[in-house]
């Protein structure tokens, strides 16, 4: 029985080590090094994206696995039925959430307001900073980033409100919000953090009475996607409310300078898309060896993890 065909598109720089396992189950070439007959056996793409000429080169693909958790970027009128789409949740969920609380702790302990005042040589003291421990931070989106950021806060000492579109029951939930009452979960929090994907349900979900329902010194992290959140209606919130923070690691336009806007705002924190893979080469690596690992258990047979409902962006 001839072998199924993998195609990797993960780049050069990787260690075989990552993906060595897969050679045990099935032939594997490297995209922009395949063969068009190759390509044409095709039955499993591992890749960022996937585009219609990778389809039409690619005819018999039955699994495309995505190496980002996102997959809002994909062209999904371009993706046949007959394809399973698998994105990578869970793959770098630590280093994720390792950076939305980082965010949150530059905010609440003023880091980068005093840091600036310093380095220009002023040592005053004038903003007051805020204290976690026994503070309210909504979580939005209780996937592994979202439950890992959950879990950092109940260490310390925070109250943790979970929103999802399912119910969940998690030993660091205190309280949960169900889809779609975003507000209520937001309503008088000190901290929220977003770990939304980006799809039809949660595009545009935070607008300027999402954001007002927060105290008025409030801390939204974003290490999610740019688009849960209303770009105008961020802007207007944060002049009008410069005691409100906004910090994030993502954006709106795939080219980041096109938001620098957000960045020139005096009360936004920014740092440019380093919370995952461009954070650190272990993590990307790491993100590759997880998504090959979904791979095996389709080679077996095995049930494949994190299928995307294509519903939530068709």
């Amino acid at each position: 029985m001839e072998r199924k065909v993998v195609v990797l598109n993960v780049g050069d720089f990787v260690p075989e080590e990552a993906y060595a396992d897969l050679f045990n189950y099935a032939e594997v070439v490297f995209y922009g090094r395949a063969s068009p007959d190759e390509l044409r056996r095709a039955e499993v793409l591992v890749t960022f994206r996937v585009t219609r000429e990778d389809l039409q080169v690619m005819p018999n693909l039955r699994v495309v696995q995505v190496l980002s958790a996102g997959v809002d970027h994909l062209d999904w009128p371009s993706i046949p039925e007959t394809v399973t789409v698998c994105n990578n949740a869970g793959s770098n969920a630590i280093p994720v959430a390792e950076h939305a609380l980082a965010l949150l702790l530059a905010a609440a302990k003023r880091i980068t307001h005093y840091d600036a005042r310093c380095r220009s040589g002023d040592f005053t003291r004038d903003r007051i900073t805020k204290i976690l421990y026994g503070s309210e931070v909504a979580v939005l989106g209780l996937g592994p980033i979202g439950m890992r950021v959950a879990e950092l806060a109940k260490a310390l000492g925070m109250r943790v409100r979970g929103f999802a579109r399912r119910p969940r029951e998690e030993p660091f939930i205190d309280e949960f919000f169900a889809y779609p009452d975003v507000r209520g979960a937001l309503s008088g929090a000190d901290f929220a953090v977003l770990a939304l994907p980006l799809n039809k349900h949660t595009r545009g979900l935070i607008g300027y009475d999402e954001l007002g329902a927060m105290k008025r010194d409030g801390v939204m992290v974003n290490v999610g996607r740019g688009g849960v959140v209303s770009k105008p209606d961020l802007i207007r919130f944060l002049r009008e409310n410069p005691e409100f923070t906004y910090a994030t690691d993502v954006f709106w336009s795939p080219e980041i300078s096109q938001d620098s806007d957000i960045a020139a705002l005096p009360n936004a924190i920014v740092t440019p898309w380093i919370a995952g893979a461009f954070g650190h080469p272990r993590v990307y690596v790491e993100m590759v060896r997880y998504a090959v690992s979904n791979v095996i258990r389709y080679l077996r047979g095995e049930g494949l993890r994190n299928v995307v409902d294509r519903s939530d962006y068709v």
